[in-house]
């Protein structure tokens, strides 16, 4: 049987240390510092950073500086930061390029959509 792909629990950068490892998650954020040969890069966005594992994703799409959104799976690494916290990192599956993209906007849909979703009935 096959596997299914969650869509990602859309979250900020800050948020991503309330998030359990495994979860699928869907953010948003610069790219910085795309090492190919290792195919890692950071995702930065309101002071925060998180790295990101891109070994599943064409290095054409990828661009210095660009916004994106992206979809992955959050993993802990196996080394510690400087403040001795347990490094985390995304496994990224889907990068699209959101250049443009209104971020104030968007952030404000987000809290419109999280206030919906809260008055939502669950089941």
């Amino acid at each position: 049987m096959a596997s299914v792909l969650r869509s990602g629990q859309i979250i900020t950068l800050d948020e991503v240390v309330n998030v359990a490892t495994g979860s699928t998650i869907r953010l948003m954020g610069r790219l910085h510092n795309i090492d190919f040969a290792s195919n890692a890069a950071e995702l930065a966005n309101g002071g925060q950073q998180l790295l990101l594992d891109l070994s599943t994703i064409s290095h054409e799409v990828l661009k210095e500086g660009s916004l994106y959104q992206v979809i992955g799976e959050l993993h802990r690494a196996d080394h510690r930061t400087e403040s001795n916290a347990q490094a985390v990192f995304l496994a990224a599956r889907v990068v699209r390029n959101v250049d443009g993209l209104d971020q104030a906007l968007y952030d404000q849909a987000l809290k419109l959509r999280r206030t919906f979703m809260e008055s939502m009935p669950v089941g």
